[in-house]
């Protein structure tokens, strides 16, 4: 048996989209083992940390382990970690991250009552296209944030960037690359 901890802030539902139905395809169509539980460790406030995909493959031999590997490594973040039985441990994931934080407490308020947010997101979710995939979403007291994953942060950053530069709320709003580092 062998665990995945994900570089992500994810709960149960989006976990399972993300991250445990892909896997679990992959595995019933190669055959090549299974996906038997998961879940979601939460930090010091209560807010998930990152999420983890416990694994059972069919053997562990180098083969099957690097198959295994090449998939896991297109669907989760960077900073993730494929943890063996044995202590082994494999660096794993190829997605970089970026949150979009619109801040609510410095944007003029009828600026945020003039502004269609489902349209603007839906923009920015059209022009990122293929390289990059909407995660999540969290709204705090302050700021709302959408959180990206794509194989380049840089480019999804400048894409955002472009698609707000001629909106008056995108002086409000800032995207930035999220670390490889899970936080403890």
């Amino acid at each position: 048996m062998l665990s995945i901890q994900i570089n992500d802030k994810c709960g149960p539902m989006l976990r399972g989209e993300l991250y445990r139905e892909p896997l679990e395809k992959f595995f019933k169509k190669n055959g090549l083992g299974e996906v038997t539980g998961g879940g979601t460790l939460l930090n010091n406030n209560a807010q998930p940390a990152y999420c983890e995909l416990e694994l059972v493959l069919k053997d562990e031999s180098e083969e099957v382990v690097n198959e295994v590997k090449k998939k896991i490594d297109t669907i989760v973040p960077k900073g993730s970690t494929l943890y063996f039985e044995n202590d082994q441990e494999i660096p794993v994931g190829n997605l970089e991250g970026v949150a979009i934080n619109l801040n609510f407490a410095k944007a003029p308020e009828e600026l945020l009552d003039n502004t269609d947010f489902q349209e603007m997101w839906e923009n920015i979710e059209e022009a990122v296209g293929t390289h990059g995939v909407s995660h999540d979403e969290r709204e705090g007291k302050d700021v709302f944030t959408l959180y990206y994953y794509g194989l380049d942060a840089e480019k999804i950053i400048h894409i955002v960037n472009e698609t707000l530069s001629d909106k008056d709320i995108g002086k409000y709003i800032e995207p930035v690359k999220l670390p490889f580092v899970i936080e403890e």
